[in-house]
């Protein structure tokens, strides 16, 4: 089969292409090297603003007897937090992958070489198509010295004692 559509990337920029494309008409395959949903789904908006959400609610709760609440604190189970929010993000790729399918959408998982402007080589299928549209995303840039990246970060089991932020990006984005 030739696609009319092909999309490297599985993020928001190439979902959201493959989904402009079947509405169009188009036939599309999307293929993605990881995880479906990109940096945004499952390391950045939406894993970030859950445990946003948790801090601020660990927040409310100290505070809670200024509001006339008796409520007691007593910590976090943040193992338990980021086996919530893994689930979370996990609940939410599946059903993007159903979404694209229901759609028309076909997806490979694997890594995609485009070998000229019709042909795609992936886990040693050659696809062909049409068009190409490249939504590959970005990897961060490593420093010298002990530090984590935004990644590594999301997959602790505990909570630092202390941490210094460099950047912000999408992370401290609230419109996200």
């Amino acid at each position: 089969m030739i696609y009319d559509v092909a999309i490297i990337g599985g993020g928001p920029g190439g979902y959201a292409a493959a989904f402009e494309a079947v509405r169009s008409g188009l036939s599309a395959i999307l293929f993605e090297k990881e995880l479906l949903g990109g940096t945004c789904l499952n390391r950045g908006c939406v894993p970030t603003k859950y445990l946003a959400h948790v801090s601020t609610l660990c927040t409310e709760l100290l505070h809670a007897g200024e509001y006339g609440l008796n409520a007691q604190y007593s910590g976090i189970d943040f193992r338990m937090t980021q086996q919530k929010n893994h689930a979370i993000v996990g609940e939410l790729r599946n059903g993007l992958a159903q979404k694209l399918s229901d759609c028309g959408v076909s997806i490979v998982n694997g890594e995609a070489s485009l070998l000229d402007k019709d042909s795609i080589l992936c886990g040693n299928v050659l696809y062909q198509t049409q068009n190409v549209i490249i939504a590959s995303g970005s990897e961060p840039v490593r420093l010298t010295g002990h530090m984590l990246t935004s990644d590594e970060v999301l997959k602790l089991d505990r909570i630092p004692n202390s941490m210094s932020i460099i950047g912000g990006g999408w992370y401290s984005c609230r419109a996200c």
